[in-house]
């Protein structure tokens, strides 16, 4: 009777089908292209591909192709290769612990597979003719022979052509292509001895050919010119972990933590702490809301590490982050504490560091329980000329977590330390008069700062007044970045604005992602008087400024203007990040702290603060002045 009665119940449990279970793993695995970028350039990594090409259209929405001259598969192995957890990379419980390879769990093949119209063509050395199976939404419709070379090419078309939920949820082409970017730069930072090529839209974006050593790999991506600004970071041991890298002079920031590249055991990781190490490394160096650029290396034994920890390989977790903390921290101050960068220090240059350092040709290390990331094999002699003086961490250092979190703020304006000769930029020229505007004034009176007596300057910082009322403090740099956005502003709206042409073009190179989106946003600077002309590759030639702009460094302003044209460039509040893209430009076209400002200038300046609109306070919302009035001055002096 009973067990009539439960066979009449209806059974809620059941066994997913293959298909969407392998539509599931992929929400995990693969998230956007760039995630199937990553996976199969990893792929061919392992595969020990010395020239992976990549190939994209559309961000990759429309088709993702990799070529690599891996060992290939056999045809047994292209076919098993496809399945769910099929896998060359362990095949045991302990090997989990000593994860050497860069992917392991048999999942991406599958799972990319299950979302998109999928081919792969493979071949090895000991074979004639290659393999081509074709798969559709997960299901498989041709396995043949062909005809290719050794190695490996995947073809991704359509990704997510049948889930267009997720299809929905992928960003524009541009923000896309700039994430493949930003992948493929992740992976190839530490293995220069791998060629590599990205062609977006049929027009080659990187080409990154096989090279000797880091130093020469980040001078690719970056440019020679720039790469001349980073300077090498000693190799700091802790417990078994080994930092090293490359960090950048102090007055090369990045308004986003984006510029801290850190690698683990090769891979490409973003961890906070890891991150508040690098910072708590340059001290006060940086100014707040800026963050430095640096290209880090971590090697940790492997039974130290569980890169296991996420499906996409984007977190990992370590077994003593105080040893991690302590040898990132170190090495980068160690390299910044004798300021490499003032003539007369430079004990090791990175030209000479790049003769020194050799990456191993193998390709990963052995997953045994010493093993660490080949990056540690490089031979480091090099490190007994450069002094350490003034910084031994000791074993039991309390190490000072900043809680997890990255300092945020857009602000780049922030007043510099005059006094810090090593985080000052170049003199700017003179003040340039802004044109007088016929809209209402801002300030407390009308004519209100030009009333005021110049009495004079205070550590090149504060502009010292006197008025009717006691005393005016003006921060000479907000003042002026005030009178340089309305005039920016003023200019956007009123195109075509007077050009300077320049003498002589100023040559300007650019990384991948920037020159991509100065590609598409080229107009903009025209309108603003920046005229830009692409040269070849990632550089640019700059042939005339604004006429108002003078001598100040336009290269810094291009690229915080152009990391804000990346983040922002989704949205639909077009004309409210214009303005603030303007009012970074505004910040570079400005006179800085610290910098001498003359009588006749000073005038000039509080005569425009007259005319512009909100001339109380700069475009990022800080006071432009303080007033002190001669009944709070006698009650300090105690005359009331």
């Amino acid at each position: 009777m009973n067990d009539d009665i439960l066979s009449a119940v209806p059974d809620k449990i059941h066994i997913l089908p293959e298909d969407l279970s392998n539509q599931i793993a992929a929400g995990e695995v693969v998230e956007r292209p760039s995630s199937v970028v990553r996976e199969l350039v990893e792929n061919s990594l392992d595969a020990n591909a010395t020239r992976v090409e990549v190939e994209l259209l559309d961000g990759g929405a429309q088709l993702i192709r990799i070529s690599d001259d891996g060992h290939g598969m056999t045809p047994k192995d292209a076919e098993r290769a496809i399945q769910r957890h099929a896998t060359s990379k362990i095949s045991r419980r302990e090997d989990l612990f000593h994860i050497a390879s860069y992917g392991f769990r048999g999942e991406a093949l599958p799972s990319i597979a299950s979302v998109s119209k999928f081919e792969l063509i493979t071949r090895t050395k000991d074979t004639w003719e290659a393999t081509r199976v074709l798969i559709e939404g997960g299901s498989i419709k041709l396995v043949e022979p062909w005809s290719a070379p050794i190695g490996t090419t995947i073809t991704i078309k359509e990704l997510f052509y049948n889930t267009p939920a997720r299809r929905k949820f992928l960003k524009t082409q541009n923000t896309e292509q700039r994430n493949c970017i930003q992948a493929l730069e992740d992976i190839a930072l530490p293995r220069p001895d791998v060629g590599f090529m990205l062609t977006v839209n049929g027009r080659k974006i990187l080409d990154l050919p096989a090279v000797d050593n880091i130093w020469e790999r980040i001078a690719s991506i970056e440019g020679y010119d720039n790469a001349k600004h980073f300077f090498p970071a000693p190799p700091a041991e802790q417990d078994g972990v080994t930092a090293w890298g490359f960090v950048a002079e102090p007055k090369y920031t990045h308004r986003h933590a984006s510029g801290m590249r850190i690698f683990v055991n090769g891979r490409a990781i973003r961890d906070r702490t890891l991150m508040a190490a690098v910072r708590q490394g340059y001290e006060t160096l940086v100014d707040r809301g800026r963050s430095p650029i640096v290209y880090m290396f971590l090697s940790v034994p492997l039974q130290d590490i569980d890169v296991n920890v996420h499906p996409a390989k984007a977190e990992v977790r370590f077994r003593h982050p105080q040893a991690v903390f302590r040898a990132l921290r170190r090495s980068v101050k160690n390299a910044l504490i004798e300021a490499p960068w003032v003539e007369g220090n430079q004990k090791v240059r990175p030209e000479d560091a790049s003769k020194t350092w050799n990456y191993p040709q193998s390709s990963r290390p052995e997953p045994t329980a010493k093993t660490v990331d080949p990056l540690a094999q490089a031979d480091l002699s090099l490190w007994s000329q450069v002094p350490t003086r003034g910084y031994t961490l000791q074993k039991d250092d309390p190490v000072r977590f900043h809680g997890g979190t990255e300092e945020k703020g857009d602000d780049s304006a922030r007043e510099e330390n005059a006094r810090t000769s090593v985080d000052r930029p170049n003199q700017s020229g003179p003040i340039v008069p802004a044109p007088a505007s016929a809209e209402s004034d801002a300030v407390p009176t009308p004519g209100w700062f030009q009333s005021l007596h110049y009495i004079g300057p205070l550590h090149n910082l504060y502009l010292l007044l006197s008025g009717p009322q006691g005393l005016v403090v003006v921060d000479q740099h907000a003042a002026h970045e005030r009178i340089t956005y309305e005039h920016l502003r003023k200019q956007d709206r009123n195109r075509p604005p007077a050009v300077q042409p320049l003498l002589i073009p100023h040559m300007i190179t650019l990384n991948a992602q920037r020159a991509l989106t100065l590609h598409d946003h080229i107009e903009f600077f025209h309108e603003l008087g920046f005229e830009l002309e692409h040269f070849e590759g990632n550089d640019f030639a700059l042939r005339a400024t604004p006429d108002w702009f003078g001598q100040r460094n336009f290269e810094r302003m291009l690229i915080d203007a152009l990391d804000d044209l990346q983040d922002q460039g989704e949205t639909e509040l077009v004309e409210t990040f214009r303005d603030s893209i303007l009012s970074r430009m505004a910040c570079h076209g400005s006179i800085r702290a610290g910098d001498k400002v003359s009588a006749d200038e000073v005038r000039q300046l509080l005569q425009d603060l007259d005319r512009v609109d909100f001339g109380a306070n700069c475009p990022h919302g800080r006071p432009v002045y303080l007033s002190v009035t001669l009944e709070e001055l006698e009650l300090r002096f105690e005359r009331r």
